[in-house]
């Protein structure tokens, strides 16, 4: 589903007890801050830690595979360019897999470093993916000469200024925080 943060805004404020404020009494404010500035805050910050940790069946996740390029391809090692605003990789399929390839977002993990070996390596049956960040992402393993090429690649991507876009479930953690 997709929200504005405005719409959010009058959410926020709504279910803080913050509106709809009292018409029957004078009240003098004396605060710090702008309560609008202070929520639009908060809610941005939620959905930064949301795109990047949350479950993915919080997440509006898109079907990216027409804006990958694969940027290099050697020993069975294929390098995928992500196309920008790419927050986080779902699923990456390639044509000569049998499965979805497990994704690895650290380097140095111990899964990602046996893939360094062709003997560590899991193959079509069990392929991995790892990120390096910069958008790229080190797809393990292949064989034959001929360029791999993307089957399904699913990502969650940055969002317009002012807009989020993720499950209404997702809200609850905003809400009750």
């Amino acid at each position: 589903m997709e929200y504005t943060l405005n719409e959010l805004i009058a959410e926020w404020k709504m279910r803080k007890g913050l509106v709809p404020l009292r018409v029957d009494a004078a009240v003098t404010r004396h605060d710090a801050f702008e309560i609008d500035e202070y929520a639009a805050r908060v809610i941005r910050e939620w959905y930064e830690e949301l795109l990047d940790t949350a479950d993915v069946s919080l997440l509006d996740v898109e079907d990216i595979t027409e804006r990958v390029d694969i940027e290099d391809f050697s020993d069975g090692v294929a390098v995928m360019r992500l196309p920008d605003g790419c927050r986080r990789l779902v699923e990456v399929t390639m044509e000569q897999w049998r499965c979805p390839a497990t994704i690895v977002t650290d380097p140095d993990s111990e899964l990602a470093l046996r893939q360094r070996s062709v003997f560590g390596r899991g193959g079509a049956c069990c392929p991995v993916a790892v990120t390096e960040g910069a958008g790229r992402v080190r797809l393990y393993s292949f064989r034959g000469a001929v360029t791999p090429s993307p089957v399904r690649v699913l990502g969650v991507m940055s969002q317009p200024e002012g807009v989020i876009r993720c499950s209404p479930r997702a809200l609850s953690l905003l809400f009750n925080s």
